[in-house]
C-alpha cells in the first residue's frame, strides 16, 4: 500500500472510533406548549393512562427559586405519570448509552412507598426504569415494565447496587437521572442517580429493542402530583478500548518507520 494511502487509512480508523455525544431532548417548557412546540428539542407530552389518566399541563412557576414554566402532573390514580415522546432516537450500538436527566418537585406531602417515584425510557417492547422511595420509606430498584407504562408485565426487578439512606419526603426540588448502556446483544447496563447518589444494575438477557423514544416519569402505587422541569435526553457513543488505541498507535509507528527507512535509502 502506498505510504499516503496507509496513513489515510489509519487516520480513518481513528476517526471511526472517536466518541461523540448528541442531545435528543432539551425541554424547559419555555415556549408555552407541551406538544413539541416551537423548539425542535422539545418532547411531546401526554398523560400515561393505566387505565384512568391523570393530566399534564403547563404551569408557572416550577417552585422554590425556579420561577420558570414547568410541566405539572395532576392525578387521582396510582401508576400515573407523564409520557414524553421524541422521534430522533436511534438504536444503541454496543457500548452506546442514552441518559435522561430532570428536576422534579412534589407538590404535596408524599405517601410512604418504597417505589413511589418511577422514571425511565420506553421502547416498542418494554420500559426500563428506576424506582425510588417516598414519604419516609426507603427503596431503590431497576425495573422492566410494559411498553409506555410504569407497571405491568413483565415487571422484572433488577436489584440496585445499594439501598438509599433516605427517601423523598418534602416539596423541594430534586435532581434525577437514569442511563441505559447496551452491554451486549441482549442486555443493558443500568445506572441512576438521585441528588448525585448513584445506583447501578444490569439486565438479564431479555432486551429485544435498543431504540428508545419515550420518557416516562411518574408514580408507583401512590397518588402524587408533581412539577417537572429541565428535561434533557442525551446519547453517547462507545469509547474505544485502550487496546484499540494501542493498535492505532502501533500502526502509526509503522508508517513513521517506513517513512524514515525510505528517506535513508
Amino acid at each position: 500500500m502506498p505510504l499516503r494511502l496507509m496513513l489515510v487509512s489509519l487516520l480513518a480508523v481513528g476517526v471511526s472510533f472517536s466518541a461523540h455525544a448528541a442531545i435528543l431532548v432539551d425541554d424547559q417548557f419555555i415556549d408555552g406548549g407541551i406538544t413539541n412546540g416551537g423548539d425542535t428539542l422539545d418532547a411531546a407530552w401526554s398523560a400515561i393512562t393505566p387505565p384512568t389518566p391523570g393530566s399534564v399541563s403547563l404551569i408557572s412557576p416550577f417552585g422554590g427559586s425556579n420561577a420558570t414554566n414547568a410541566l405539572h402532573l395532576g392525578t387521582t390514580t396510582t401508576f400515573s405519570g407523564a409520557l414524553g415522546t421524541f422521534t430522533n432516537g436511534t438504536a444503541l450500538a454496543l457500548g452506546d448509552s442514552i441518559t435522561l436527566a430532570f428536576d422534579l418537585r412534589l407538590t404535596s406531602a408524599p405517601t410512604a412507598n418504597g417505589a413511589g417515584l418511577r422514571f425511565g425510557f420506553g421502547s416498542a417492547n418494554n420500559t426500563y426504569g428506576f424506582t425510588y422511595g417516598e414519604g419516609g420509606t426507603v427503596g431503590a430498584a431497576f425495573v422492566q415494565w410494559s411498553p409506555a407504562l410504569l407497571s405491568g408485565n413483565p415487571n422484572v426487578i433488577y436489584a440496585a447496587s445499594s439501598t438509599p439512606s433516605s427517601s423523598i419526603n418534602d416539596q423541594v426540588s430534586h435532581s434525577f437521572s437514569i442511563t441505559l448502556t447496551r452491554a451486549s446483544s441482549n442486555t443493558l447496563s443500568l445506572s441512576a442517580s438521585v441528588d448525585g447518589v448513584a445506583y447501578t444494575a444490569i439486565t438479564g438477557g431479555t432486551v429485544s429493542s435498543f431504540t428508545f423514544n419515550n420518557i416516562l416519569i411518574g408514580n408507583g402505587n401512590v397518588i402524587q402530583a408533581f412539577n417537572l422541569d429541565n428535561v434533557v435526553v442525551s446519547t453517547a457513543a462507545a469509547i474505544p478500548e485502550p487496546s484499540t488505541w494501542a493498535a492505532l498507535a502501533g500502526g502509526m509507528g509503522l508508517v513513521v518507520a517506513i517513512y524514515r527507512r525510505r528517506r535513508v535509502f
